[in-house]
C-alpha cells in the first residue's frame, strides 16, 4: 500500500502527467475508495525518519517532515515515566509518538475540546495500540472552569472565539490547576490558536509547585490571535518568569519576541536539575 501511495503520488507530478486535471479528476474518486477500502488499518508514517505512526485514510496527506525541529526537541526530552500533557491533541500524533516511546513507563493526557477532531484522535489512539497510555479528554483548557465558545471543524486550526456565533459550540473547559490538584507533570505541550496565556494562568499553582511543575514546557504561540485575549510578549514572558522558567526559542537563544508563528520552549529553574 505504501509502494502504491508513492507511485501514485509521482505519477500525479511526473512531468509528463501533472497537467492532465481531467484525467486525475476522473481518477481521484476510484483511488481514494481504493485507500478507504484497502486502509482501514491505517496507513503507516514515518514521522521525521524516527517515529513510525499509523493514520487513518482520511489522513494520508499528512507529511512525514512534520514540525522537525519542535518534534526532535521533544522525542529527545521524554524520560521514563513521564506524565505528559498535550493540550490541543488535534489527531494525536505527538501523543502517540510519546506513548511509543514511553512504552509501558509513564502516561500522556491528551485535551482535545473540536468533537471532530477528538473522534480521531480516539480513533488514532486504538489503531496504534497505545490506549493504556494516552488518556484523551474531550474539553477546552483555560484559565477557569467554565464554558467557552469553540468554532469547530477547521482541523488543527479549531478554537475558542470570543462569542457565540452560527460557527460555534459550547464546550465544557477545565483548568489545569484544578484537573491535576495533586498530581505531578514532566512535559506540557500547549498548541490553543491563540489562548497559550490563559491555559498557563490556569496552572497558575501547579507552575509555581517545584516538585509538580513540569520541567519543560513546548507553546506553539499565535501573536497574531492575541489581541482578543489580551496577551502580549510583556505578559505571556513575565508570567513565566514569575513562575522561575526561562524561555527560548528552538534554537536556545533566549525568546525576546516573535512576531508570527513559532515555538517557544519554556525551561524550570530548578535548584538541581539533575532530579527532574
Amino acid at each position: 500500500m505504501r509502494l502504491v501511495e508513492k507511485l501514485t503520488t509521482n505519477l500525479r507530478h511526473s512531468q509528463v502527467l501533472k497537467n492532465y486535471d481531467g484525467l486525475w479528476n476522473f481518477v481521484r474518486p476510484l483511488y481514494n475508495r481504493f485507500i478507504d477500502q484497502y486502509g482501514k488499518n491505517g496507513r503507516e508514517r514515518r514521522i521525521n525518519g524516527t517515529d513510525k505512526i499509523s493514520v487513518l485514510p482520511k489522513f494520508r496527506g499528512v507529511a512525514e517532515t512534520y514540525e522537525p525541529d519542535v518534534w526532535h526537541d521533544i522525542m529527545n526530552n521524554i524520560k521514563a515515566g513521564d506524565c505528559v500533557v498535550d493540550v490541543g491533541a488535534y489527531i494525536g500524533l505527538y501523543a502517540i509518538a510519546i506513548a511509543k516511546r514511553l512504552e509501558s513507563e509513564g502516561k500522556i493526557i491528551a485535551f482535545e475540546p473540536d468533537p471532530l477532531n477528538f473522534q480521531d484522535l480516539k480513533q488514532h489512539i486504538r489503531l496504534n495500540q497505545v490506549d493504556l497510555l494516552v488518556e484523551p479528554i474531550n474539553l477546552a483548557v483555560g484559565e477557569k472552569e467554565s464554558i467557552v465558545y469553540f468554532e469547530s471543524g477547521r482541523d488543527s486550526q479549531s478554537s475558542i472565539q470570543e462569542s457565540s456565533s452560527s460557527k460555534t459550540i459550547a464546550v465544557n473547559c477545565v483548568s489545569l490547576d484544578n484537573y491535576f490538584k495533586n498530581e505531578k507533570l514532566d512535559i506540557l505541550k500547549i498548541d490553543v490558536e491563540g489562548y497559550e496565556e490563559k491555559v498557563l494562568k490556569g496552572a497558575t499553582n501547579l507552575l509555581h509547585d517545584h516538585e509538580r511543575s513540569p520541567r519543560r514546557i513546548y507553546i506553539e504561540v499565535h501573536p497574531f490571535a492575541w489581541s482578543k485575549v489580551g496577551t502580549s510578549w510583556d505578559s505571556l514572558l513575565d508570567f513565566l518568569g514569575d513562575c522561575h522558567y526561562d524561555v527560548f526559542t528552538l534554537d536556545g537563544t533566549p525568546a525576546k519576541q516573535i512576531t508570527w508563528w513559532g515555538e517557544i520552549i519554556a525551561s524550570k529553574q530548578f535548584n538541581n536539575k539533575s532530579d527532574r
